[in-house]
């Protein structure tokens, strides 16, 4: 048995059970993260973080698997150990905190890598039966954001009663971002590949629900995703483009004339200044702790990194590498990117609009890099991306 056939070998024995009951799992303990978020006892006992225990699980049992798979590689053991071996240097031992938000950013960036791994090599049938499931969840997340909008569900607000905006089944907003991008990505490329209208309504549902996040990000993501669409599809679907269009339009004049979002973004502008408004005061984060971070540093840390994720993040996902990682362990990271995940071929337009989506809101927003949520279907979305290759499309 060659050691890439592991995995394949185990997965057609058991069938697509274990992959799709981890994926529930993971949906689940996100879900519950939000519907006891309201409960300070359930919250004392740290079980809002359920999705924490779920992932931490996974990981442990994907890395063992991992390790029987190529335990006799001694090139990529060493491969492991120097990468390991950067990212641990900065880590201030003596401190328990440091330690433990150290060990939860690695793990969060790791999580993705192994996962890819573990889907490219699935069986078609075991892959199908992910992506059926993910269309479920999908589902799910877009009805509720609906519902919540529609009867004003408290349970589902994204920013408190700060200002406007639905989350659904998603705690962090920033996280919701990207779930839509990957969403997005995901119906349109299963659409392309098999013609059915199905996808295109669910994908407009997606756009809808993404509006009512109320998040900044995701109109430059939508911008983004109707200037992608027009270039390639639009002489395919141009009734998706402009139904869809209009019903987006028709929100954002909702949101803009009632809910009084321009007046919100105004006040913000006006009290902090344009650039605080854009990056959601992050950039009084980045002034505040990153010259204090840098002051203290040594020659060592530039290339290194060293510092504690918890109180020296900014939510800038480029500056937070950087900052945990130096300018090695950030070579490292985005090199493992687009020899895995990113691993795209130049025709491949809709995988390299997911790479922009990707630093483009990693840098705007954050929670992408690092995002426990969204590795898995991150992951996923690539693997579909690379093996199923896109149809050419007739426009005539």
């Amino acid at each position: 048995m060659s050691k890439e056939s592991l995995s394949y070998t185990l997965f057609r024995k058991v069938g697509a059970v274990p992959l799709v009951g981890m994926l529930l799992l993971f949906f689940i303990t996100d879900s519950l993260n939000v519907l006891l978020k309201s409960d300070a006892f359930i919250q004392s006992l740290y079980f809002i973080r359920l999705s924490a225990f779920s992932r931490g699980g996974v990981l442990l049992l994907v890395t063992t698997l991992f390790v029987f798979t190529y335990f006799k590689s001694i090139n990529l053991w060493s491969a492991i150990f120097f990468v390991a071996l950067v990212f641990v240097v900065g880590v201030d031992f003596k401190e328990k905190d440091w330690v433990y938000t150290w060990l939860i950013r690695f793990s969060k960036l790791v999580f993705p890598f192994l996962l890819f791994w573990l889907f490219y090599q699935l069986p078609n049938e075991t892959l199908n039966a992910l992506k059926r499931l993910f269309l479920i969840l999908i589902t799910i997340q877009v009805f509720v954001v609906i519902m919540a909008f529609m009867f004003n569900w408290k349970l589902f607000w994204a920013y408190n009663h700060h200002r406007f905006g639905f989350s659904g089944l998603i705690l962090a907003p920033n996280e919701a971002t990207f779930f839509y991008v990957l969403a997005a990505v995901f119906l349109l490329h299963q659409w392309v590949q098999s013609k059915q209208p199905f996808y295109l309504i669910l994908l407009g549902g997606v756009l809808v629900a993404s509006v009512l996040l109320g998040a900044k990000a995701i109109y430059i993501y939508m911008i983004s995703f109707f200037f992608y669409y027009y270039i390639y599809y639009f002489k395919i679907n141009r009734r998706f483009f402009i139904w869809s269009g209009l019903i987006a339009f028709s929100l954002i004049t909702y949101l803009v004339v009632f809910v009084e979002v321009i007046v919100f973004m105004q006040n913000v502008a006006e009290k902090h200044g344009l650039i605080t408004l854009v990056f959601s005061a992050r950039d009084v984060l980045f002034a505040e702790r990153v010259p204090l971070v840098l002051e203290n540093w040594s020659w060592y840390n530039f290339m290194l990194g060293g510092v504690n994720p918890a109180t020296s993040f900014t939510e800038l996902d480029v500056v937070d590498m950087f900052l945990f990682g130096g300018i090695l362990g950030s070579v490292l990271y985005y090199w493992g990117l687009f020899r895995t995940l990113f691993r795209f071929p130049r025709g491949n337009h809709l995988g390299w609009f997911l790479v922009i989506q990707y630093f483009l809101i990693g840098g705007l927003a954050g929670h992408v890099f690092a995002s426990g949520i969204n590795g898995t279907y991150l992951a996923l979305v690539c693997v579909l991306l690379q093996r199923e290759e896109i149809p050419q499309i007739s426009t005539d």
